[in-house]
């Protein structure tokens, strides 16, 4: 999956980011998280171009992101591509902190909700503009499907669909544990195992989630080789692409005589 540049960036002057929605007639609240630390991988002292291109995965809750599409934004990262994850339930103060160090691992920058909360996230015109000032810059855009058997997951899915609904911003799906069968991948990114051995150590920052079978390296591993061996790669992620954009083609030189 190859990113043709975009306009420049509003947000430019280093990796260290953070976003925060708040209804209007909500009081101020202090900001739960001031810092995230990029990634090793990802210097300081070398700020993005203006053309980079940057991928966004909405995540409904800390690691659906780094499940559905940990391989591909682990590869793009350190490509040098700017990722970042929006948390869409970012009340969980402790949650909060495990995707702060799961993004790193990665190397993406984080950007989260502290108002939504798990279970019960609603679809609000005022968080569908916030969403929308997060995604103006954005190259490609990651959520998941619409097809959901987790509320939460269906109400991000559907504020990041009508948050683009005037962008021609490149939309694609992810697969989540929850995904209904309308969920039919389209696209089929390969994993090397330096992508999924960073995957691993993303989720493995989700203490709190130890527990859930999902995560289990061993079903990880299973998925991987299923997607693959339905897109013709030893192992992939899967996406069902909503709207794609191709590269410029090159300009053809003048042949007039």
């Amino acid at each position: 999956m190859v990113m043709a540049p975009r306009h420049p960036s509003k947000r430019e002057g280093g990796s260290h980011r953070i976003g925060a929605y708040r209804p209007p007639s909500a009081p101020r609240q202090p900001e739960r998280v001031r810092i995230f630390l990029p990634s090793p991988r990802r210097p300081v002292d070398r700020p993005f171009s203006p053309s980079t291109p940057e991928i966004v995965a909405i995540s409904p809750h800390a690691d659906d992101a780094e499940y559905g599409a940990g391989c591909l934004l682990a590869a793009h990262a350190a490509l040098g591509c700017r990722v970042t994850i929006v948390l869409m339930t970012g009340a969980n103060e402790t949650r909060v902190i495990e995707a702060k160090a799961a993004a790193a691992a990665l190397g993406a920058d984080l950007i989260l909700d502290p108002s939504g909360s798990d279970g019960c996230l609603e679809i609000t015109s005022d968080r569908i503009s916030w969403l929308e000032t997060q995604l103006a810059a954005a190259s490609l855009v990651l959520a998941p499907h619409p097809d959901d058997t987790h509320q939460d997951h269906r109400a991000t899915a559907g504020i990041t669909a009508t948050a683009l609904r005037r962008s021609a911003t490149a939309l694609s799906w992810y697969r989540t544990p929850s995904s209904g069968p309308g969920f039919s991948p389209t696209a089929f990114f390969p994993i090397l195992d330096e992508a999924a051995a960073v995957r691993g150590r993303a989720i493995d920052q989700h203490q709190t989630q130890a527990g859930r079978a999902y995560l289990r390296p061993e079903h990880l591993a299973l998925k991987d080789s299923w997607f693959g061996w339905l897109g013709g790669h030893r192992a992939a992620e899967p996406f069902q692409v909503v709207r794609h954009q191709f590269g410029q083609l090159p300009r053809l030189a003048n042949t007039d005589k």
